[in-house]
């Protein structure tokens, strides 16, 4: 096996849009050290240093991004929680400053270590409308959780990575509550998922149990409060993957976004021979079937339209081949004229 490797996970919701998002990135071990300090200068971005070392404060993309949206506020430093209550009492320049620089620290950190991430994000409303059955609680009780369906797509995607590798790796996800991992029923449920697809002879769709067996040693959720560096890297990625999906316009992408896509899993492939990282790296659900459909019907009529323009560039280029041909003509007509005159 050529390494070790960590895929933390974190999860975010949008709720305007109604999409769910599980998100992660992979760390080799050897490079957790690194990442550490990386974090704690990140912080040291919103803090004073002495105030990181006495508090141990945790990265959340959420305050932090309410902070900087109620930036204008007077008053914004009431509602703030916990560290960054402090944060907010920053002007709101200072507010503005400090936030666009933790995220060039971020995008940095992803780029220098080359991490590679992985998203699965569901389209709530589009998947009950796929599973309608008439009586809406119906619809919802045939459905798995969406931490179900997104940890599956993950583990297999993360599987698929370590194949690629050679290596094996971890599963660290953050606890949903702070109450004791026996008292958490969702978390409990999470983990039976887990050891049903990794030894109850379940697999998933793709990857055997063996191959997952073979190359994931566990899943280790850590609680809420423990100041953990790669799941405070993983809550940034899930939480810009959420809201990066409803994103058309590239240019309404921020850097972090753009950088976070263009380290997804891409299957092994290099990305300028094949890009797949639809299928990898950034999965969304359920596919848009009626989406592809009128695509699909889309191409197909443009297909024609081109088949068309050839047909029609063929008829011109015959008839243009006429009209030099009896151009020709003329001209030596014209001239055995001229011949004759003289």
């Amino acid at each position: 096996m050529k390494g070790e490797y960590y895929l933390y996970l974190d999860e975010s919701e949008d709720e305007e849009n109604h999409i769910f998002t599980m998100s992660g990135v992979i760390i080799n071990v050897e490079n957790i050290g690194y990442l550490e300090d990386e974090i704690s200068q990140i912080k040291k971005t919103i803090w004073e240093e002495s105030y990181v070392r006495k508090y141990h404060p945790i990265l959340h993309s959420n305050e932090l991004n309410f902070v900087k949206k109620n930036a204008a506020n007077p008053d914004r430093a009431r509602f703030a929680k916990g560290a960054y209550h402090n944060f907010a009492k920053h002007s709101t320049d200072e507010i503005e400053q400090i936030y666009h620089e933790v995220y060039r620290k971020f995008t940095q950190l992803i780029k220098n270590q080359s991490i590679t991430t992985l998203c699965c994000a569901i389209h709530k409303k589009q998947m009950i409308d796929l599973f309608h059955f008439g009586d809406n609680s119906l619809s919802r009780s045939v459905i798995s959780d969406c931490y179900d369906i997104a940890l599956q797509i993950l583990i297999e995607n993360f599987c698929h990575f370590l194949i690629s590798v050679n290596g094996v790796g971890y599963i660290i996800y953050e606890a949903r509550s702070s109450q004791q991992l026996s008292e958490n029923a969702s978390d409990v449920k999470m983990q039976d998922d887990f050891y049903k697809i990794k030894v109850a002879s379940k697999g998933i769709t793709f990857l055997s149990e063996q191959a997952i067996h073979k190359h994931i040693r566990n899943l280790v959720i850590v609680d809420k409060r423990y100041n953990n560096a790669g799941l405070q890297l993983a809550d940034f990625v899930a939480f810009n993957f959420s809201k990066m999906i409803t994103i058309v316009k590239e240019e309404e992408k921020t850097p972090f976004m753009k950088q976070i896509y263009r380290f997804a899993y891409n299957g092994g492939f290099c990305i300028s021979y094949r890009d797949v990282r639809a299928f990898y790296g950034v999965r969304v659900l359920p596919s848009d079937i009626e989406l592809c459909t009128n695509l699909a019907e889309q191409n197909k009529r443009m297909k024609n339209r081109l088949e068309h323009l050839k047909s029609e560039r063929n008829r011109l280029n015959r008839k243009v081949d006429l009209i030099i041909q009896e151009k020709r003509a003329l001209k030596e007509k014209y001239d055995r004229i001229l011949k004759k005159t003289d």
